[in-house]
């Protein structure tokens, strides 16, 4: 009993000194100025859409409002939404030394996560050097072939689909599936098929892979404790989306150098940029 009344007030005590805290930081913002998103109204919107749409509703309200800042409240780490031009510009370019890292939680066994999107600035750095001579505006148009190829059969597709549902179409599935078959033809080499198929793997897979950066909280907690999650092996994708892409890309890059084809595409560009660093 002694000991269930000691882990009640240490637990009291914690929470208390919680909520002090995130009194503390709601404060610091108001004495800047800065008004706050409810994280309640957050908490119920991230259940009905991806994090990305989330933001842009509330970046939308701050653009009606002329607001130039607003923050999300965490008890760990908050988060400030940027709306004014100057202060992005000094964010992403004057002042970025101040600003490199991605805010974002990497496990390097959770391949989906190591991108350039996600990487802290000591990784992110170095592998973007290495990456930028193959991403010349002159080497990007020669996927516009591939990618008019793609829009094309949307059209033909959306054309169809007038037809047969009477000119009521689920609008957001089908540029989902445009996406997931340009995706696949210029980064994969693969024809994903997914504007005539549209329960094909690759779409799937990319679907759960897509809806899973729904976990913001996530980030927000692994960030503070990046060790410890990747001491943990907690994941940012689960196993079976990982297992997926890596094979589906490995195999694409391994016929890619084996058959020496060309498709001006990204995975040329990644198989001569693995050439020309693979002994560094």
């Amino acid at each position: 009993m002694v000991f269930l009344g000691s882990f009640i007030v240490l637990a009291i005590v914690v929470i208390i000194l919680l909520y002090w805290k995130y009194v503390q930081k709601l404060h610091y913002w108001q004495r800047q100025g800065v008004d706050s998103i409810s994280i309640w109204d957050m908490t119920q919107n991230l259940k009905l859409q991806p994090w990305g749409l989330v933001i842009n509703k509330y970046y939308r309200q701050m653009c009606a409002e002329n607001k130039a800042f607003k923050v999300i409240e965490g008890l760990l780490v908050s988060v400030v939404v940027v709306q004014d031009l100057e202060a992005i510009r000094d964010i992403m370019i004057t002042q970025f030394d101040s600003f490199p890292d991605r805010g974002f939680y990497v496990n390097p066994r959770d391949a989906l996560s190591v991108n350039l999107a996600r990487l802290d600035y000591d990784l992110w750095k170095p592998l973007r050097q290495k990456m930028s001579p193959s991403f010349t505006p002159a080497k990007i148009r020669y996927m516009y072939p591939t990618l008019q190829r793609v829009a094309k059969q949307f059209v033909e597709v959306l054309k169809d689909e007038c037809q047969r549902l009477a000119n009521q179409i689920e609008i957001y599935d089908l540029c989902a599936r445009y996406t997931t078959d340009f995706i696949g033809n210029v980064v994969f080499g693969l024809e994903c098929n997914s504007l005539h198929e549209p329960h094909t793997e690759f779409r799937i897979e990319g679907d759960k892979a897509f809806y899973q950066i729904r976990k913001p909280y996530l980030d927000l907690f692994a960030i503070k404790f990046s060790k410890l999650m990747r001491f943990l092996n907690v994941r940012a994708f689960d196993k079976q989306s990982n297992d997926f892409f890596t094979r589906v890309f490995k195999e694409s890059m391994e016929l890619r150098i084996k058959s020496n084809e060309r498709r001006n595409d990204l995975m040329d560009l990644l198989v001569d940029l693995k050439r020309e660093h693979e002994h560094d």
